[in-house]
């Protein structure tokens, strides 16, 4: 198809505009620094990782304890997390079904890979796999099913920095 030099000048116009959108929505900066702008160091919703870190689930039956993380604290790329599941008495919760759904609130999206689940010991698992692909406040939520129980939910918010 032969176009005129109006035609190709408007089509790099509008892929021009196409790409500054979708950076605009993820990420924010230029082609060259990508995460120039994003900062969520003092997001409200960002909550410090301090190991050992508690939560009580939505329904309150299940206490959701992330023990360890790594890296050390949440960061951009493939992280792996400690958590030990408690109910109401303190004892661990084994043979849970478990579910981790990593989510960025800002952007409207997930994390492109499905978290993988294992419980090495009783009432111990270890989530592997939670992508935090780009910087911003990622909202993880971890549900909990304990054989023969309701299941119960916690979130986890954790601001991400570029690097």
């Amino acid at each position: 198809m032969n176009v005129g030099p109006w035609m190709t000048t408007s089509l790099r116009g509008l892929a021009t505009l196409g790409l500054a959108g979708a950076l605009a929505a993820c990420g924010g900066g230029t082609p060259a620094e990508p995460d120039a702008f994003v900062d969520c160091s003092t997001d409200s919703r960002a909550e410090v990782f301090t190991a050992g870190m508690t939560k009580a689930g939505s329904q309150g039956s299940v206490t959701f304890k992330l023990m360890s993380a790594t890296p050390v604290t949440p960061s951009r790329g493939l992280n792996a997390w400690q958590l030990d599941l408690v109910d109401g008495g303190g004892a661990a919760i084994a043979g849970a079904a478990v579910k981790v759904t990593p989510y960025m609130p800002d952007h409207q999206h997930d994390a492109g890979v499905t978290p993988v689940v294992t419980e090495p010991t009783a009432g111990h698992y270890q989530l592997d796999m939670i992508n935090l692909w780009m910087p911003g406040v990622w909202q993880t939520t971890i549900e909990a099913t304990p054989a023969g129980g309701a299941k119960d939910v916690a979130v986890f918010s954790f601001c991400i920095q570029p690097g």
